[in-house]
């Protein structure tokens, strides 16, 4: 059986727009909307590499992304790889975590 598809499917979507809507209304950050996948690729307009913002992401906010560097990305594009299965309160839990990091980092 395959009913189980539609709702996933609904699912999916929702948390994508979620991730596009944040994505669009935060600063320094850009994103392309995924078709197809669980995971979004935003670029960050960030001075220094990807690395940096992931490892200090993860001390400072406790919000685990991997940069985009670790996934063949042309150097120095500064992307970071976020996934959009957890749940709409989680992502937004961590999409907040996200912001304040880089509203305080990046004034």
């Amino acid at each position: 059986p395959q009913d189980h598809l539609q709702e996933v499917l609904t699912k999916l979507r929702s948390r994508r727009d979620l991730t596009m809507k944040w994505c669009n209304s935060t600063k320094r950050v850009s994103c392309v909307s995924p078709k197809g996948a669980f995971y979004a690729f935003p670029r960050l307009d960030i001075p220094e590499g990807d690395d940096v913002f992931v490892k200090e992401l993860l001390v400072q906010k406790h919000v685990l992304v991997v940069h985009g560097s670790g996934f063949g990305q042309k150097a120095g594009t500064k992307h970071f790889r976020i996934v959009f299965l957890p749940d709409e309160q989680t992502l937004t839990t961590a999409y907040a975590g996200i912001a304040d990091f880089m509203k305080t980092q990046y004034k």
